[in-house]
């Protein structure tokens, strides 16, 4: 079923340099769990890059688009009108009957403009009752199972097919065995055309008894992962901070985890959890035109994990003092413990450090 509807309380006018900017509201009452989607924003306006725009469903918000972004998002329909069309990837999962609402904050002064209008367009399947299951088979229940690393046994059964098709108690069953994890890396079975990396903060929100918090749109993030009797450390920048520091500074009893997701050629993003820590430190900094916030954590040491991987997008080796380092791709699966290969040669990795913000991203692989 699709779901679609279109702001009632447009248009507005778009206050100049003002953090408080305008928002609108959209109620959804039509019930379903969206698989897809898409939001349409249409603005007057002379200077699209002034804007910031923040889409909420009452309980994450997602940045649309930021201010002084190197990316110009905005489509021009003759003179200063301007749209923009993005998916719903970061709503995927959550029920549309709600309020949504939209925050279109212009960050730099000298132009004022209009929210013209706004809509949303959701594609919804019936909501997911006991034991759903997001499983990436195909209907012969095909699949893609690289290696895994400790002792494990990984036990599919299902009743229904299709990526987001199970449904209903009982539908999946997972069993796992061993001192370790196991993972399916259904990342190498895939095209390198097909993917593009986008990653997300979440911080968990149990301990303060809230839902979990998603930061779509982190500038940058870096952080140490480490296994046996060294600890973790965690950082990631949120920009335009402003309606993210309530809801971060709810949560300072959970964990920060960052999320590495690929966005397919059918539009789907799937995410895996790349390192975790807990919440220690939150740091606001006010700038000129915006407001940042920094948060970071550590994580006592977890045990040393085995496998094989290959380390791609070789930049650099280095040897200080006599121990291999490799800067190359991150690696959603790669962790300490594990064997690489790497230029005809292996190690076995102690560390892995990671460095990605909006211009670059990279790891670099440290030998044990």
């Amino acid at each position: 079923m699709t779901i679609n509807a279109t702001s009632s309380d447009t248009p507005l006018a778009i206050p100049d340099n003002t953090p408080a900017g305008v928002t609108s509201a959209i109620t959804v009452t039509e019930a379903g769990t969206i698989e897809s989607g898409t939001y349409t924003i249409q603005v007057t306006h002379a200077r699209p890059g002034d804007l910031t725009v923040y889409l909420s469903d009452g309980e994450s918000t997602l940045i649309a688009v930021s201010s002084g972004s190197p990316f110009n998002e905005w489509v021009s329909s003759g003179g200063n009108v301007q749209t923009l069309t993005k998916g719903m990837f970061f709503f995927e999962g959550q029920t549309t009957d709600r309020t949504w609402t939209l925050n279109v904050v212009d960050e730099v002064s000298g132009e004022s403009g209009t929210l013209d209008f706004w809509s949303l367009s959701m594609e919804t399947g019936s909501a997911p009752g006991v034991g759903y299951a997001e499983l990436g088979l195909t209907a012969d229940a095909s699949g893609y199972l690289a290696e895994s690393w400790g002792a494990a046994v990984l036990e599919l059964t299902a009743d229904g097919v299709g990526q987001r098709g199970l449904t209903g108690a009982g539908s999946a069953l997972l069993s796992l065995s061993g001192s370790a994890a196991a993972f399916v890396d259904w990342v190498s079975g895939l095209d390198p055309v097909e993917l593009q990396e986008v990653y997300r903060l979440v911080v968990t929100g149990a301990p303060d008894g809230l839902s979990d918090l998603f930061v779509g749109q982190i500038s940058s993030w870096q952080a140490t992962n480490q296994a046996g009797g060294r600890s973790s450390y965690l950082q990631a920048v949120v920009p335009a901070a402003e309606p993210f520091l309530q809801a971060l500074e709810d949560r300072q009893r959970g964990e920060l985890v960052i999320q590495k997701g690929l966005r397919l050629s059918d539009g789907s993003v799937r995410y895996e959890e790349i390192l975790r820590s807990r919440f220690d430190t939150l740091r606001p900094d006010r700038g000129q035109r915006a407001l940042t916030v920094t948060v970071s954590g550590y994580q006592p040491g977890k045990p040393f994990a085995s496998g094989h991987r290959k380390l791609t997008g070789i930049r650099s080796v280095s040897a200080p003092n006599g121990r291999r380092r490799v800067r190359c791709d991150v690696d959603l699966f790669l962790q300490p413990g594990m064997t690489v290969d790497y230029l005809g040669e292996t190690f076995t990795v102690g560390f892995i450090n990671y460095y990605v913000s909006q211009g670059d991203k990279f790891c670099e692989v440290g030998e044990a």
